[in-house]
């Protein structure tokens, strides 16, 4: 095996280790989405325990991805508790 077909191969398995590392991502989100759907909502610090994140990420999807990116309207639910939980109306 010549070094350019080497260096061509270890390319290769990063793009598919990054591109695996990509899937779960998405799975994250879509179960996030599926937490935020529920009629209780949750709170940000359960979602980050749920889902094995940080708070600031969780936040950051909220605000970034599902309100920014995919239209979705995620608003506290109005119970006057504190935490402070969110839904998806």
């Amino acid at each position: 095996m010549t070094t350019k077909q080497a260096k061509t191969k270890r390319k290769t398995a990063s793009v598919q280790a990054t591109s695996s590392r990509a899937k779960p991502a998405r799975g994250k989100t879509e179960k996030l989405i599926g937490l935020l759907q529920r009629s209780e909502g949750i709170t940000i610090v359960d979602a980050a325990r749920k889902l094995g994140w940080q708070a600031h990420s969780v936040r950051g999807v909220i605000s970034g991805v599902l309100k920014s990116k995919r239209g979705l309207k995620v608003e506290p639910v109005a119970d006057g508790g504190i935490p402070r939980r969110y839904r998806i109306v």
